[in-house]
């Protein structure tokens, strides 16, 4: 699945940023890239390390804030593993064009080098991949019903000429 070759630890980090709507393929892809030494970053796991349960579990304004927290904790994990020279696959949807020029200034300004992999699918595509992980349980599996995946599509912001790699999902 991936065109990564392994890391070299000889060379620059390197820092793989996932976008994609929810069911779009984030997971499997960055877990292919942990597969082959990239450092994993997830929201949803951290959240899930932090609070043990699925965030759609929470009212909506204390889970906005707990995913907050859970970002600037991994953002703090991340500037770490870029100075060590570590690759990284941040597991984020990068929903926002402001929020992947964000991170791309913050690896570049650490002398990293970053990639934008946009997970692309269609909307049936994702309505039958969040209705088959709903309820499925653990920190992979948020719930996310067809309300909420219609506002996640609804204001998703496709990357487009911002150096994106895209995979087509099926």
């Amino acid at each position: 699945m991936s065109a990564h070759l392994e890391p070299d630890s000889s060379v620059t980090s390197h820092v793989v940023l996932t976008c994609g709507v929810a069911g779009s393929g984030k997971t499997t892809y960055a877990k292919s890239l942990e597969r082959l030494g990239y450092e994993r970053l997830s929201i949803d796991e951290q959240l899930w390390r932090e609070h043990g349960l699925d965030g759609a579990s929470f009212p909506p304004d204390e889970y906005e804030r707990m995913k907050s927290d859970a970002e600037a904790t991994l953002l703090d994990r991340l500037i770490v593993l870029i100075g060590e020279g570590r690759p990284v696959v941040l597991e984020y949807s990068f929903w926002s064009r402001e929020r992947r020029d964000r991170y791309k200034a913050i690896i570049e300004s650490r002398g990293a080098t970053w990639e934008l992999v946009y997970l692309k699918a269609s909307p049936a595509v994702l309505r039958e991949r969040v209705a088959a992980r709903n309820g499925s349980g653990g920190a992979n599996s948020v719930t996310v019903s067809d309300d909420l995946l219609d506002r996640y599509l609804e204001g998703f912001e496709e990357p487009v000429g911002e150096g994106e790699v895209v995979i087509e999902q099926h």
